[in-house]
């Protein structure tokens, strides 16, 4: 067999796996919840931090458990995913504009470092 019909086949075989293990929504929405969450506990510590108080640390733990619940049922409401039929990417819709923040392939969806940056700014928005 000669080498470009080898490189053609592997080409063909790599096209049928990304097809075949191309992320369902659930995938894009199961990462941006661990995103969600891993940005809830991150924030919690820095304020557990800066606290020194055990009844305003037991009432932040209770906020961001209720903050987590939340998160998960807007996660449901606001995450798209755009199927390539190769890869498909994540977007999150918010106040009427449309981020696309993942990349789903090959059966793992990846969610952009700019995710957060763009929930900081949300959320300094909402203070405002």
């Amino acid at each position: 067999m000669s080498k470009s019909r080898l490189i053609i086949i592997a080409l063909l075989a790599l096209a049928v796996l990304a097809f075949v293990s191309n992320p369902k929504i659930e995938a894009h929405r199961a990462a941006v919840r661990e995103e969600a969450n891993d940005y809830l506990q991150a924030s919690l510590e820095e304020k557990r931090s800066q606290t020194n108080s055990g009844l305003r640390r037991a009432g932040q733990a209770l906020g961001a458990a209720f903050g987590g619940i939340i998160a998960n049922e807007a996660i449901d409401e606001v995450v798209t995913a755009d199927n390539y039929l190769l890869f498909s990417t994540t977007r999150v819709e918010w106040e009427g504009e449309t981020h696309t923040i993942g990349l789903g392939l090959f059966g793992k969806v990846f969610i952009s470092p700019n995710a957060r940056r763009i929930v900081e700014e949300e959320i300094l928005e909402l203070d405002k």
